[in-house]
């Protein structure tokens, strides 16, 4: 929050809460076993590594049949084999869920968690948004009467089409990353009928730059945001981290 300071224990502590309640609700199963025909997944690399799939054989405490999310799958493209999946890493879905809408779980709960608080009126600033949790938190600001503004990547190789995508699912205002550093996104931010509540960064796909100026923008700490960038854990490309 502007003004406040910018912490990991607060990070950590935004993202506990809602992370414990769906840990909670999942049957506790060890380090059972189950195997899936995979069926949908988002396009996150070269390799399937989550999605929705049919269980192929009841174990790990669910039936043959069972449609479930799961994450931590090791498979190829295109393979029609059954996978063993860690059925602790695997959430039964409603019957009748379209295995493309399920594949997409995975984003639409990170989103959910990292927003938990949000309400009408409240800004949020998202540096990483073109991905799949940037969508939804556009979606679900919209949704609340809450006002998102998504900065795409540096990396991405067509940031205009993403830019269009971010304003088509609702964010309230969209731009490449750079645009943190000129004045007209400092116009932005003061033009926010309130002062940004949170900002989300998604760390493998913006730069320190953007976050910098975002902070600079934001009126808030730029040394205790670059060593709260610095300190978290990148190899999860889809880790967004709540900086509060």
């Amino acid at each position: 929050r502007p003004g406040g300071g910018f912490s990991l224990q607060k990070q950590q502590n935004m993202l506990a809460a809602p992370l414990a309640r769906a840990a909670a609700a999942l049957p506790r199963r060890g380090f059972a076993t189950v195997r899936v025909t995979m069926r949908a997944a988002p396009i996150t690399g070269a390799s399937l590594t989550e999605g929705v799939g049919v269980v192929a054989e009841a174990g790990g405490g669910f039936a043959k049949g069972d449609v479930v999310y799961a994450t931590g799958v090791s498979a190829s493209w295109g393979d029609a084999r059954p996978v063993d999946v860690e059925a602790a890493r695997a959430v039964k879905l409603p019957a009748g869920t379209p295995a493309a809408r399920g594949a997409h779980f995975g984003a639409a709960a990170t989103a959910q968690g990292l927003l938990e608080g949000v309400g009408k009126g409240d800004a949020v600033l998202h540096l990483g948004a073109e991905g799949a949790v940037g969508q939804v938190v556009a979606q679900l600001c919209a949704a609340r009467g809450a006002h998102a503004v998504s900065l795409v990547g540096a990396d991405v190789l067509d940031p205009e089409d993403a830019v269009e995508v971010l304003k088509g699912v609702g964010a309230f205002a969209a731009a490449p990353a750079h645009f943190a550093a000129s004045p007209a996104f400092r116009a932005v931010i003061a033009d926010l009928p309130a002062p940004p509540k949170l900002l989300v960064a998604d760390l493998a796909a913006v730069d320190v730059a953007a976050v910098d100026a975002v902070l600079v923008a934001m009126r808030g700490g730029v040394a205790a945001g670059r060593a709260a960038v610095d300190a978290a854990d990148a190899r999860d490309v889809r880790d967004a981290k709540a900086l509060a």
